[in-house]
This record gives C-alpha cells, structure tokens and sequence, in this order.
C-alpha cells in the first residue's frame, strides 16, 4: 500500500464513530448541551456553529449534530465501551526528550533529569540568533495526527498532487527528530519571566533566517523568530508546512510563549505556506503576515479581466466562513511594484468578503523584494491589536 494511502486509511479510522454513546450524529443542540454541559468555545457561520468541550469539537449544521473531530468521537467511544472518560482520550501527548542541550542552563540538565513536558521554560534558554535550532520535539508522535479532520485530509489527498519532489506527503513528513534543523532569533530581553510571542517564518529558499534590520523589530514587539531550513520553493508543500508547525513546537518547549501572539509568516512562495499554516492550524496560529504574494481562496477574476482558480481548492467557502470567525488575523504586505501587487490587493478584497480581519500594507516603489523592517513592525503591532 502507499504511503499516503495508509496516512489516509489510519486518518479514516480515526473519524467519527457513528454508534450512540449518549450523544450522535443527527442530536439536537439542546440533547448535546443536556449530556456535556456548557461549552467552552463557539464558531457561528450561516447554517454551521461548531462547540468545543473540555472532551473535543462537535460541528452542527442547522441545530443538529452533524460531525465529531477525533478528540470527541474517540472518548464517545471509550464511554461506549465502559472505559474511563473523565479526560478526553487524546491527552497531550508527552514530547520527546530535548537534545538542545547548548540551549540550556546546566542545571536544567546536567543531573540527567527529564525536561518537564508541555511549554514549562526550562532553565535558562539561549538569547540572540541561533543558528542551528535542532528540532526535537514534533506536534504530532505519528503521521495520522497531522491529518486529523475533513479540512486536514482533504489538503493531504491535494498534496499529493504536488510534483515538487517524487515523494509523497507521508514520506515527506518521515525525519528523525534532531536530523532538521531551523534558524532561531531570540530578543536579549528575553528571561522567561515574560511569555514572548513568537513568528514562524517560511522562506522561498532552503536556508533559514530573516533580513538583519528584522532583529530590531523582535526586541521591539518581544517576538521570537523561528524559519525552518530546507523548507524552501523546491521543497514538498506538506515538509515545508511540517517543519514549520515541528519549528514551532520545539521552540514552545523550550521558551515561555504567549499563545496569543503566534503568527505564522512567509515572503513569496513561502507565503502561501503561511497561508496554509494559519488556515489549517487555527488552533495555533493567531494570524500571518503574508509578504509579496496573493492568496485566492475562490475563482477570482482580477483588473486586467483575467480569472484566476482557488489556490487553496481543499477549503471550500463553508470551511473558510466558519474559519474566518475564528479571529485569524491576516496582513499582506507588498510593494507597489511588485508583480504581484495587483493579486495582493484582490486577495485582501477577497479574505475580507469572506469575513477575515484583513489589511493590506503597501510599500510605495518597492518591487519584490523583502519587507522594509518598518512596515514589517507596522503589520505586527496590527495584528497585535495595537493602535
């Protein structure tokens, strides 16, 4: 079987479990409410609300339930067999023990002890740039995990499209932790004390790191700056969008993060990744700064009368709706010059239609080229929320 055939297999036994277990497919909201209590947290878009719970997600569609994400339907299923469901089934998985040992104050890990799992700031962390950031800790132990939901899978059977490279998305997820590898800036006001928040960048070429003039701009908004390597153009969309999320996910073990503030960020090619990231992974991602290039969520058809396909045709416009009232935040900036100019402006046009807080940032005269570091802090004090 191939590769990707199986992600999708074990993703496909993971779904939603149609037998009753209290609460199914086809309840009312008021049965739900009844037998879970109170939610946590809530999504409207037109016919469509989905609840969160302390035991996982449900998605009703006109006042009925119509589908469970991995997180419920798997503790539905252990209450339907008796098992214990005091916790939902899907715990935080504990990460892999660190290797950045350079990163850390000796007493974090000179008498052999294992580092606290789960965001705790250990020690004493590395300021400055970083220019080999091992990436030990993934968000997901195995493949499925990265596919889990309609949304997620669909965009894996897309990705397999993808001809960048002869691999197909579940080979192209496979690495040893500590093999990859990410370019990391730190604020030097950094001491744990204060959550920082924290840019997951995605460049166009293989290397890591970001224009020097960025540093000032990180001390300023307290932000960390990680940009995986060999996440460049020619590398598979699935590696460039699982190296940033695995990037993320060492850096939140190492360093104290506002989960508030975690953008995801990429200039041209790298910025439809960014787009993805923020798209696909709400639940870690606060907004994105997308520089040098539009993202047509629909058919578009632009100035010059020329119709443009979905470049994300794995979300259809109920998903990006329901998504929208999220609170994702999305800046594009571009310069006035720039080629792509005219396609960043339709794309703010199009996210904000369909209900994203979006906002464009023009650069007068600049061609495609990075952002000028000050309109780079300007999109981040937006999506901040500053005035």
């Amino acid at each position: 079987m191939r590769p990707l055939r199986r992600v999708l297999l074990l993703c496909a036994l993971l779904a939603p479990c149609l037998g009753r277990a209290d609460v199914a497919l086809g309840d009312s909201e008021a049965q739900v409410l009844a037998e879970l209590g109170a939610p946590t947290g809530s999504i409207v878009a037109g016919p469509r609300k989905r609840l969160t719970f302390p035991q996982g997600a449900i998605t009703f569609r006109d006042g009925k339930v119509a589908e469970f994400d991995r997180a419920m339907a798997e503790w539905l299923e252990r209450r339907r067999r008796g098992e214990p469901s005091s916790t939902p089934a899907t715990a935080p998985e504990s990460p892999e023990p660190l290797s950045n040992s350079a990163l850390l104050a000796p007493a974090a890990t000179r008498r052999g002890a294992r580092p606290e799992p789960l965001l705790q700031p250990l020690g004493a962390p590395a300021v400055g740039i970083v220019p080999q950031l091992r990436l030990t800790t993934r968000l997901h132990s195995n493949l499925a995990g990265y596919f889990t939901g309609d949304a997620r899978r669909a965009w894996a059977a897309y990705a397999a499209q993808d001809k960048t490279e002869p691999v197909e998305p579940a080979l192209a997820l496979e690495y040893a932790p500590g093999t990859q590898a990410a370019f990391l800036y730190v604020p030097p006001a950094y001491t744990g004390r204060e959550a920082f928040g924290v840019c997951v960048d995605v460049r166009p070429v293989a290397a890591g790191g970001f224009p020097r003039e960025y540093a000032a701009v990180c001390d300023e908004r307290r932000l960390i700056w990680v940009s995986p390597y060999r996440a460049g153009n020619d590398a598979h969309s699935v590696r460039r969008c699982l190296l940033a999320l695995d990037a993320l996910t060492t850096v939140r073990q190492l360093y104290r993060i506002d989960e508030r503030r975690i953008y995801a960020g990429g200039f041209s090619g790298g910025a439809m990744i960014a787009a993805e990231l923020a798209l696909l992974f709400p639940e870690l991602f606060r907004g994105a700064v997308i520089r040098s290039r539009g993202v047509y969520l629909l058919p578009v058809r632009t100035a010059d009368h020329r119709r443009w396909a979905s470049e994300l045709p794995f979300l259809a416009e109920p998903q990006l709706r329901l998504l929208a009232g999220s609170g994702l935040r999305i800046a594009f900036v571009s310069g006035t010059r720039d080629p792509n100019f005219v396609h960043v402006q339709r794309s703010v046009t199009q996210w904000n239609e369909l209900g994203f807080a979006t906002k464009g940032f023009e650069v007068p005269e600049l061609g495609h080229d990075e952002t000028p570091a000050a309109t780079f802090a300007e999109a981040l004090r937006w999506l901040d929320g500053s005035p």
